[in-house]
């Protein structure tokens, strides 16, 4: 499961909690559809009494993941209209990403859709859990990746309108979350197609992610494509994403890729070797 990475993490980190307090609520008139965005519903979310307030501290200090999430459980059943549901649902799934817990994230992440189901990055960390975390021996497969399928492509869509986030974040990194989650989303869509064996649709889903957030080049997202250019004979396409993502995977450390890369290497290099005594 892709995480961010901690600068894009800091500014996408939910500052809710120093929105959060104990007040009674403006009422706002009641009106058929609610045009507002995410960020206008849920910037400035409030307590209705103090022992909502101090439940909600209580259980939004909770570390361990699990202790946590059923904290917020209990504190979404002891107050089912409370604003602050959303805040710790949010904080959940961002602190589950960060950990590389897909479960958790997953499960918090369809609670905090119920109470917000156009929450973009909600969406996104969701759909790519999912995708991530799904094999070919799960019989539920077909179903999670039409859910995840569904979800990376509304949360892409709505990225504009479908964050939360504190006015006091700079507006360059609020464009440079967005570019990631759009990332994400768009190589969410791109590994569930590759998983597919949809590989035409898989190579455009990858372009697209690494447009998306050219300036964080992603050593992961070019090994894929090179395989989904390499499945469709592609080659010289192939190799050319392969040294990127060798390039990258170096620059990153990340030993799982580079060893993947150098071994798709060799291959494209054996079959354009081939290619040329025929």
């Amino acid at each position: 499961m892709k995480v961010f990475s901690s600068a894009i993490r800091l500014a996408m980190m939910l500052t809710l909690t120093a929105f959060a307090q104990q007040s009674t609520p403006v009422q706002t008139p009641q009106t058929t559809t609610d045009t507002r965005t995410v960020s206008q519903k849920h910037a400035q979310p409030q307590a209705k009494t103090k022992a909502e307030f101090d439940d909600f501290k209580a259980a939004s200090a909770i570390t361990d993941l699990t202790a946590a999430l059923k904290a917020a459980d209990d504190f979404a059943q002891k107050y089912p209209t409370s604003e602050l549901r959303y805040v710790l649902y949010a904080q959940l799934v961002q602190k589950a990403n960060a950990a590389n817990q897909s479960t958790t994230l997953i499960d918090a992440g369809h609670k905090l859709l119920a109470i917000e189901p156009e929450d973009a990055m909600a969406l996104i960390l969701v759909a790519n859990a999912i995708a991530e975390s799904t094999h070919d021996t799960d019989l539920d497969q077909d179903e999670k990746y039409a859910e995840a399928m569904k979800d990376a492509a509304a949360g892409v869509k709505g990225i504009d309108t479908g964050l939360v986030v504190s006015s006091q974040i700079p507006a360059e990194q609020v464009a440079a979350a967005k570019r990631q989650l759009v990332s994400m989303g768009e190589a969410t869509m791109g590994y569930i197609e590759l998983n597919r064996k949809n590989y035409g649709l898989s190579e455009k889903y990858f372009k697209d992610a690494i447009a998306a957030n050219p300036d964080q080049p992603d050593s992961t997202n070019y090994m894929r494509l090179a395989v989904a250019q390499d499945k469709q004979e592609h080659y010289a396409d192939a190799m050319t994403s392969v040294d990127k993502a060798l390039q990258l995977g170096q620059a990153e450390n990340n030993e799982a890729i580079v060893n993947i890369a150098k071994n798709e290497k060799d291959r494209l290099t054996k079959l354009a070797s081939a290619a040329k005594k025929q």
